[in-house]
């Protein structure tokens, strides 16, 4: 993607790539099947630093691939927002208590065989942090989401998605991984609009 001509990139694919075509339908190994349970609920080590920094993170099923996959990494993309993006009631709550700073950030994060929600950054209190960010995913599945909060976030996600559109090296890599797992990266609008 970018700003150069088809037929010199064919012409170097050609003169770059093997002649005869391979078997695509080997598939990947990537290892036995993992547990739906983390390996380790903790690691830590101790160092000389100015200040602490951690990472948490919630392991997830595997998400499907084709169309329904990329509305799961919208979903995905969406639930890390309400939760604990910079604009979420828990991130406020979190920075007004002095537990995190504006080293703190996180995503949804898709693998070909998972899928987690981490975050991380400085805190004095790591164990503080993830015992929140647990209580507010509970929360959350108790009593919802508050209506004016998820259209703002979802308008919020959506917009970064356009946004997106203006980077060459972001939408290859995203029309790759969609093709890859057998959707298109295009249908984002459709698909975004119908979350509720």
């Amino acid at each position: 993607v970018g700003d150069l001509e088809p037929e010199t990139v064919v012409k170097i694919a050609s003169e770059t790539l093997p002649r005869k075509a391979g078997n695509g339908n080997i598939p990947r190994d990537y290892g036995p099947p993992e547990e739906s349970a983390a390996a380790s609920s903790r690691a830590e080590c101790k160092m000389e630093v100015s200040s602490p920094l951690f990472l948490a993170g919630w392991k997830c099923d595997v998400p499907p691939k084709g169309r329904y996959g990329i509305r799961q990494n919208l979903l995905g993309d969406l639930a890390f927002a309400l939760l604990a993006g910079d604009s979420s009631p828990l991130y406020a709550r979190l920075y007004e208590k002095g537990l995190i700073n504006k080293s703190f950030g996180g995503a949804w994060e898709r693998m070909p065989e998972g899928a987690c929600f981490i975050c991380g950054g400085e805190s004095r209190d790591p164990d503080a942090v993830a015992a929140e960010i647990s209580a507010e995913r509970d929360r959350i599945a108790r009593e919802g989401i508050a209506p004016a909060l998820f259209e703002r976030i979802k308008k919020a996600l959506y917009g970064s998605r356009l946004r997106g559109l203006n980077s060459f090296e972001h939408i290859c890599m995203e029309l790759c991984q969609a093709y890859f797992d057998g959707g298109s990266y295009y249908e984002f609008p459709e698909l975004c609009d119908r979350i509720t």
